[in-house]
């Protein structure tokens, strides 16, 4: 099991529970010389850092609590630790499975496009945070370097986790290959963000492929503890997720990957099949599967080989299909027999009304940051320093030395307070810790009261307008919310269809090694626990 989560702030505590609950469920199953850890700052049984952070509402306020992040066996989740950990050969047997569990953030690579994904690891200490990136090839040539099981089998909850099948997915000659030794399991695709990771676990964000996903393959549920259905692979965990997740995740595995990027290729007007086979009859067959055309019998008698994986794929393009219909009922129909042009004409609507929402967005948030920062900060700094904001003497101490002096310096003053309550607690300073907890949380409504009671019309007419923004942004939020998850349900079931209509075009052009890795991977996928 690895999960960073890159320092205190950011270390959520969904991301601890997600860890925690595999870890304790798999040593269960299997036993604690089988299953290591590599959690956050590396809280073994001895606490040392407190680097989770839990968020609990309260009334109008939010309470943060920074949480140590113990798992008996842990080590730090760093990129020297993960590095060492696969120096000393993970103990795997040479012909099973090493399993590879990931609970994270995820970012692309800076400069690499999507073609070299991070997994952000714990880059924390008393100065601040810094970037740990564990990139793509880096783990690739770890996994081939030290692990000496047949097969490495992933499965990976963070943002922009797709990029990890690009481990087995390469190009040669100009047509997709596949390294059937490794393969998994991705919340998403590689040019997207995932849901689910969260400091309030309580609340109605805490859902997705990432809660889903460990809960099905320990059989507990994450929060409660409460017992639920065992799957008993990690393919049959993916699936129940996926079929569970209704949120904006695309749940992929590595035969997902590998055939759209065999649909990519088949789509553009240019490609040649290897085989020697006709361009124009695969491109036919294959655009009428994409338009929902072709008949699931005859699918299947095309399929060649490839049967079995279609079959499958086709399964689930219908439990897709009606999950998906049941969260966007005016589309159920066209998600269900709808031609590709229709799905993406929606799709592109969405994104479209997504784009303008954004811009509307970041227009009013400039306009709110810049006048609350050029206005009303070293108005509120005023008031703290001649006396004036009503605040204690010990208040104003914790004001000046962390949420002001962050906003003075252009940062976030929440994220100033996060990180600032974990060293108090790491220090052992629980009067200090408590204190701050308590002043931060209801800092909001300190600055709010003075200026309320400010008579100066400069001031009040800049307090009008950043209220009337903040206004005016609740409604633009709204009608943002759905429209993600809308754009990403339709491209969910337009991926499927581009799967299987590649599967099918593949056998239909006689590829043979393309039809040998398509089964091979889907033969890694199904490994079962050794």
């Amino acid at each position: 099991m690895l999960s960073g989560g890159s320092n205190p702030s950011l270390n959520h505590y969904s991301q601890y529970l997600q860890t925690k609950t595999l870890t304790e469920g798999l040593r269960a199953r299997f036993g604690a010389a089988s299953t290591a850890v590599l959690f956050g700052a590396g809280n073994d049984r001895t606490p040392v850092v407190a680097d989770v952070h839990k968020e609990t509402p309260a009334g109008d306020a939010l309470l943060q609590d920074l949480l140590f992040g113990v798992i008996p066996g842990n080590a730090p989740a760093t990129r020297a630790g993960v590095k060492a950990f696969f120096a000393a050969g993970p103990a795997a047997p040479a012909d099973g499975a090493f399993f590879l569990f990931v609970s994270d953030h995820g970012m692309p690579q800076p400069g690499a496009g999507f073609d070299d994904n991070c997994i952000n690891l714990w880059g924390y200490d008393a100065g601040g945070p810094a970037r740990e990136c564990l990139a793509k090839d880096e783990l690739r040539a770890l996994i081939k370097a030290n692990v000496k099981a047949r097969r490495t089998v992933f499965a990976m909850s963070q943002c922009f986790s797709g990029g990890f099948h690009q481990m087995a997915v390469t190009r040669a000659g100009g047509y997709p290959a596949a390294d059937a030794s490794i393969c998994g399991f991705t919340a998403v695709t590689e040019d997207t963000t995932a849901s689910g990771c969260t400091a309030d676990v309580d609340g109605p964000g805490y859902q997705g492929y990432e809660r889903y996903f460990t809960e099905n393959l320990v059989g507990k549920d994450v929060v409660s503890g409460a017992a639920r259905p065992r799957a008993a692979t990690v393919h049959e965990a993916h699936e129940r997720a996926a079929a569970e997740d209704r949120t904006k995740d695309i749940p992929l595995a590595t035969s997902d990957y590998y055939l759209r990027e065999w649909g990519n290729l088949i789509a553009d007007p240019a490609f040649q099949p290897r085989s020697g086979a006709g361009n124009t009859a695969v491109r036919g067959l294959f655009e009428a599967i994409l338009d929902g055309q072709v008949p699931d019998e005859v699918l299947l008698q095309q399929a060649g080989a490839l049967a079995p994986v279609v079959k499958e794929k086709l399964r689930w393009l219908a439990a897709q299909v009606a999950l998906m219909g049941e969260e966007e009922p005016d589309l159920a129909s066209m998600l269900a027999s709808g031609s590709r042009q229709e799905l993406q004409n929606e799709r592109d609507k969405a994104i479209q009304r997504l784009d303008q929402l954004d811009a509307a967005v970041s227009k009013l948030d400039d306009e709110l940051n810049a006048l609350y920062a050029r206005r009303m900060v070293p108005q509120w700094a005023a008031a703290v320093a001649r006396g004036g904001a009503g605040l204690s003497a010990a208040e104003t101490a914790l004001e000046e030395g962390v949420p002001l002096a962050a906003e003075t310096a252009g940062k976030n003053w929440r994220t100033a307070c996060v990180l600032a309550q974990s060293r108090l607690a790491s220090a052992g300073d629980r009067a200090g810790y408590e204190a701050l907890r308590a002043y931060c949380a209801g800092r909001n409504e300190r600055v709010h009261a003075l200026f309320a009671r400010l008579t100066d019309r400069a001031v009040t007419k800049d307090w009008d307008r950043i209220r009337e923004l903040s206004r005016a942004l609740t409604p633009l939020y709204e009608e943002l919310e759905p429209l993600e998850p809308r754009r990403d349900h339709i491209r969910r079931v337009l991926i499927l269809r581009a799967e299987i209509a590649a599967a099918v075009a593949l056998a239909a052009m006689g590829d043979a090694q393309a039809v040998r890795d398509t089964l091979a991977l889907a033969e890694c996928e199904k490994a079962a626990f050794d």
